[in-house]
């Protein structure tokens, strides 16, 4: 029986599966609690990820952690680096991925990220790890949808030194270093087995 109990503050079925997978050899027990609250209207995920992070243990008085995930469109027509922390209300409800496709039609810099961070709070410590993920966004959208899918830009973003979507990837392939990307969780979970102090990214008072 593990004895800390550990809240993932997150809606999401999928990230919660992943989080648990990473997270299964550290001596705590990880629950999914959502607590809904109007997210600050700021483009920047380090605070957004804090922010949930503090309400969710004000609301529970348990350590939690937060996750909160953005992408960015480098030669995005009119507006470089969109959508950024608002990939839904920005990108996805308005126009889709179909439409993402349309507007990028003739834009040769297709370079893009997933750009994630991972907020730690346990009613004293507040600590934030980042993960990172380059790429190619796609003329068209390639592979299907599956249980492990978080998001529908998977179908069109093809991390680097890759030639699959993630979509089109297996499990292992995705969860492989051959792009160089970097995991939030993984980086969390380093931390919590090291008791090594981390790199506080952002800290919120």
């Amino acid at each position: 029986m593990k004895e800390k109990e550990l809240i993932f503050a997150s809606a999401n079925e999928r990230k919660l599966e992943r989080a648990k997978q990473l997270l299964a050899s550290l001596d705590i027990q990880i629950s999914c609690r959502y607590i809904p609250f109007k997210e600050l209207e700021i483009d920047d995920i380090f605070v957004i990820a804090a922010e949930k992070a503090l309400k969710v243990y004000e609301k529970t008085e348990t350590p939690c952690i937060a996750m909160d995930t953005g992408f960015y469109i480098e030669d995005y027509p009119g507006c470089k680096n969109f959508p950024g922390a608002f990939i839904r209300r920005d990108l996805l409800d308005p126009m889709g991925v179909d439409g993402l496709l349309l507007k990028m039609q003739g834009v040769q810099n297709r370079t893009c990220c997933f750009r994630e961070c991972l907020t730690y709070f346990d009613g004293y410590n507040l600590k934030s790890f980042e993960g990172v993920r380059y790429g190619q966004l796609t003329y068209e959208k390639r592979g299907e949808s599956s249980l492990e899918a978080w998001s529908s830009l998977w179908s069109v973003f093809v991390p680097d030194h890759c030639d699959k979507t993630l979509a089109e990837m297996s499990e292992e392939e995705r969860n492989s270093k051959q792009d160089g990307h970097t995991d939030a969780i993984e980086e969390f979970a380093k931390w919590y087995k090291s008791k090594e102090r981390p790199k506080v990214l952002r800290k919120i008072s």
